[in-house]
């Protein structure tokens, strides 16, 4: 029975995550033995029936494709607009600090989980376009994705992966006493099938860690503070070995890295503070300097580079110049420079091979 109604899920352990794989391993054994299609097999299946075959994959690659170049121009667009920044109240950023630090969440199953809500921007009339297209687009490719789904959900991977699902909830879903809720075996068991499927999406959500601009607010804020004294005074940030942290723990940190990075640039090379804290206008700022700096290296390698751009080039016994500049006798006077195709000098050794 379940106390008080109310679940503490965790992360799973090192050991927990080896376990599990164990389990999803039996279990798909199981499964092909008892004649369940693979996903491999399924596609096969699916191609021979003409259910699911290229034309539709290729379908999906195209939407996938549009997708992403619409996408791109609606951030442009959100990056040029003067937005509210992303924001947490006191509270809020307190509450998600000790889910990040414990690796816990709280789930009260007689109320509403209060969800974040994503900020309604206005969009000007450009936007809209855009806008509709994406939601066009994703409408499409999941009817598409839906209508795979529908068979590839019978097939040996999918069942197993449910099975260690199962194994994960039975040992990281527990009481207020932080006891566990069910066994591996009664999960599936309990005689409340809405129960079970309000579960298995909650833990799967809480699984797949914080929404990134909770954990890249907290990365610039009241984060911050601790993690500059932590990196200064080589403290540890999180306790246990870094392979032990949660996801969010290192998703946190890397932000954290990020934000150091531009934080450490010179002031007439920073972006300005109203950038750096709306997500999307820093991307694009640093998508941008990121292609700056490729321009630049390009720029300086000349068309690819090449040995003979350094100051001292070794030429050795395997290579086709070696015998050439032998008879030249360009090994044997030290002092005599070449010119490489942009003009500038460099000198030449030579070495047999060993």
């Amino acid at each position: 029975m379940i106390d008080k109604d109310i679940v503490i899920f965790k992360f799973p352990t090192q050991e927990q995550k080896s376990f599990a794989q164990i389990i999803y391993q039996k279990e798909f054994n199981r499964l092909c033995r008892s004649g369940i299609q693979t996903r491999e097999e399924m596609n096969v299946t699916l191609k021979e029936r003409n259910i699911w075959g290229d034309n539709q994959e290729e379908k999906l690659k195209t939407l996938q494709k549009r997708l992403e170049s619409d996408n791109k121009v609606y951030r442009i667009f959100l990056s040029k607009r003067e937005s509210k920044p992303f924001n947490l109240t006191l509270e809020d950023a307190e509450k998600n600090m000790i889910e990040i630090s414990t690796g816990e969440r709280v789930l009260y199953l007689d109320e509403e989980r209060n969800k974040l809500k994503t900020q309604n921007i206005p969009l000007k009339t450009e936007l809209v376009g855009v806008a509709k297209s994406i939601e066009d687009i994703e409408n499409e490719m999941i009817d598409l994705q839906v209508k795979r789904n529908e068979f590839l959900k019978e097939t040996a991977e999918r069942l197993a992966s449910e099975a260690k699902l199962h194994y994960y909830i039975s040992s990281c879903a527990l009481d207020s006493n932080k006891k566990q809720i069910w066994s591996y075996e009664n999960f599936k068991d309990t005689g409340n099938n809405a129960l079970v499927s309000f579960v298995i999406r909650e833990y799967g959500d809480f699984l797949s860690g914080l929404d990134t601009r909770i954990l890249r607010y907290l990365a610039r804020t009241s984060f911050r503070t601790l993690w500059v004294t932590a990196t200064k005074t080589s403290t540890p940030i999180f306790s246990g070995r870094t392979m032990d942290w949660n996801p969010n723990q290192v998703a946190l940190c890397h932000y954290s890295m990020m934000y150091d990075a531009v934080y450490s640039l010179m002031n007439d090379e920073r972006p300005p503070e109203y950038i750096i804290e709306r997500d999307n206008m820093l991307d694009d700022w640093l998508d941008k300097r990121r292609e700056s700096e490729e321009r630049e290296r390009r720029s300086n390698a000349g068309d690819g580079g090449s040995a003979m751009d350094c100051n001292e080039v070794i030429i050795t016994a395997s290579n086709p110049l070696y015998r050439e500049f032998q008879e030249q006798g360009l090994f044997d006077s030290p002092g005599k420079r070449l010119k490489n195709k942009t003009g500038s000098e460099f000198q030449v050794s030579g070495r047999e091979q060993s």
